[in-house]
């Protein structure tokens, strides 16, 4: 008897032994073995899809499985590891500004309406009783920040992007020459600025913008533009990651010309291949726009007198009337020459003319004076 008591409290003192252990090693945060990792699949179930949890799942990106969601103030919500373990607050969860508890329940409650990151990590994490190293953050801020109407390279004047669809946007409204870069403001300052070599080549209004020496992207044509960009850190999209994209908001200017005629893209090829477009383009401005274009011809900016310049000798050149659709009339051999060669073609007529007459004459005078 006396043995099989003191079997008894040996086995009670040792699940004790190990309780406190285990204990402890949870209050220590450390990895808990016997936790299952997130291999299956990570959901969202709150009031917000009548708690499903299938409903709004999280997308495995190599370690982690993430969502980023717009939440309302007041949503609540748990995630839900492998179809039936229920997470909440308390649960070993990494907390950023905006999100809490509702204090019961263990409910995750969103505190500040916005967008936010959620991930859980796919194998066994060191956080707790759960272990899924579930982290909450919001989207780090980027603004377009530069020279432009009242911004000085400052967080006063510069431009916040929103950001949705892992991917940050704004419009600004540019004027010729005027520079800028998307940065990430820390609260203190600007850092990580992309600029002019991070532009997406194949953007639609990517020839009307230029660099200086600093990666700087300069304005080659007034106009809005919608600016999009794509961070590696909130997932990338076919290589797009920490890309600028532009796009032309509205339709295009004398300038946008400009541009498109002295842009890298016509560097190619003779002028009869380059020639069509620029004329469909300019057709196609407003008559306020066609007159600006044309008063290029004395303009003191350099890109726009030698795009007018440009232009005016492709016409020529191709026998095109320069500012209505169609030929100009005439020879068909006047019209496949430059005015520099009409004018030598001129003055060779006119002087052969003249020594046609003059011989003529000559020999009229010899031959009276024969008789």
């Amino acid at each position: 008897m006396k043995k099989l008591r003191l079997i008894t409290m040996l086995s009670a003192f040792t699940l004790a032994a190990a309780g406190a252990f285990g204990l402890a090693n949870l209050k220590e945060g450390k990895k808990v073995e016997s936790v299952r990792a997130a291999t299956n699949s990570v959901t969202l179930a709150g009031d917000f899809n009548s708690w499903s949890a299938s409903a709004n799942p999280l997308t495995l990106n190599g370690d982690y499985w993430t969502i980023e969601r717009e939440f309302a103030v007041g949503e609540e919500f748990k995630i839900v590891v492998n179809g039936s373990d229920w997470v909440g607050d308390g649960d070993g969860v990494s907390w950023c500004d905006g999100m809490g508890s509702n204090g019961k329940g263990q409910n995750f409650k969103v505190l500040t309406a916005g967008s936010y990151v959620i991930k859980a990590a796919k194998t066994i994490g060191d956080y707790g009783d759960k272990s899924y190293g579930i982290q909450f953050r919001r989207p780090a801020d980027r603004y377009i920040v530069g020279e432009f109407g009242s911004c000085d390279w400052s967080y006063s004047g510069s431009v916040r992007m929103t950001h949705a669809n892992n991917q940050y946007e704004a419009q600004v409204e540019f004027a010729f020459g005027e520079k800028f870069k998307v940065a990430y403001f820390d609260e203190t300052s600007f850092g990580s600025y992309y600029g002019y070599s991070d532009i997406l080549s194949t953007c639609g209004a990517y020839h009307y913008f230029s660099h200086d020496n600093d990666d700087n992207i300069q304005v080659y044509a007034r106009g809005t533009y919608n600016i999009y960009f794509t961070d590696s850190n909130y997932g990338s999209e076919g290589g797009r990651e920490k890309k600028i994209t532009l796009e032309l908001v509205g339709s295009k200017n004398a300038e946008h010309l400009a541009a498109e005629l002295m842009g890298a893209d016509i560097s190619t090829g003779t002028c009869a291949d380059r020639f069509p477009a620029m004329k469909t383009t300019f057709l196609g401005l407003s008559a306020s726009e066609k007159t600006t274009f044309q008063g290029y011809a004395s303009s003191g900016t350099a890109q726009f007198k030698n795009a007018y310049d440009r232009y005016v000798a492709w016409a020529d050149a191709l026998g095109e009337k320069r500012w209505e659709s169609g030929k100009v009339s005439g020879s068909p051999l006047v019209s496949l020459v430059s005015n520099e060669s009409r004018d030598t073609i001129v003055i060779l007529i006119i002087v052969s003319m003249i020594s046609v007459s003059a011989i003529g004459g000559f020999f009229f005078i010899k031959k009276r004076k024969s008789i």
